[in-house]
């Protein structure tokens, strides 16, 4: 299932984790522990409201006043601690993401850069200082983009197994493509996307896989986020085809 080779031009430009728990009202006073836990690998730190008011941690007593206003509004409140490396931890009253712009791969020993380190890693941490007695939801969603230098129903399938069908619809005549389905695998379920359309005038295609399961024990997590991840790779190579690897292998 496993992809042994790590692209230096991998296809996937942004990866997403998501765990969704029951609401915790008590998670906010697990703030502190949880950001000094994880502080080493994630050293900036902020609060953010839905709507996108940024306020940084540590802020003098008028910062109150303005939460109870946001939250009056409906806003919600998200801790949020990054790096440098382009990984962003959210952290909810009811879930926690991750999205990383930065990573090759999920396990693959050939690098030190692996997903699955910082998953394990944050969640982890979570987990140990906060009491979550069942994750609701794991989610793990790649988002993958292609450049497509001739945009015609040939070299498309030339480098894809699409959903498309291509032969009812000629791509070159389309302004824009797209498709969405949700399948189940086994006791897990799959979303999977396929689009084409103009980015900063290229032809350019766009892959989603977001593989997903429910009512998870908290302790199982990364085991059922390594199925979830398996989930993605056997998409993802059914989808592509050569010359999209020797694509990720220039340099």
């Amino acid at each position: 299932m496993t992809i042994k080779e790590v692209f230096p031009n991998p296809t996937v430009k942004k990866v997403i984790f998501q765990i969704k728990f029951p609401n915790l009202f008590y998670i906010e006073d697990k703030i502190g522990d949880f950001q000094i836990r994880i502080m080493d690998q994630f050293p900036k730190s902020s609060l953010v409201f839905e709507k996108q008011f940024l306020f940084a941690l540590g802020i003098n007593a008028s910062l109150a006043d303005a939460e109870q206003e946001k939250l009056k509004k409906g806003d919600r409140k998200i801790w949020q601690f990054k790096n440098d490396e382009n990984v962003q931890v959210n952290l909810y009253a009811d879930s926690l993401s991750i999205t990383s712009e930065s990573h090759k791969t999920y396990s693959n020993t050939a690098s030190e850069n692996r997903f699955r380190d910082i998953i394990e890693y944050v969640v982890g941490n979570l987990i140990d200082i906060v009491n979550i007695p069942v994750i609701l939801r794991i989610g793990f969603r790649y988002l993958d983009e292609f450049p497509l230098m001739e945009k015609n129903n040939e070299n498309y399938l030339n480098h894809f197994n699409s959903a498309f069908n291509l032969e009812r619809f000629d791509i070159s005549e389309a302004g824009i493509m797209e498709i969405k389905t949700n399948l189940s695998r086994g006791k897990y379920f799959f979303n999977y996307g396929e689009k084409v359309l103009k980015k900063d005038e290229q032809w350019t295609v766009f892959l989603d896989f977001d593989a997903f399961a429910n009512n998870i024990k908290a302790e199982d997590f990364l085991t059922v986020t390594d199925e979830l991840h398996d989930i993605n790779v056997d998409e993802f190579k059914k989808v592509i085809k050569e010359p999209v690897y020797e694509y990720m292998r220039k340099k």
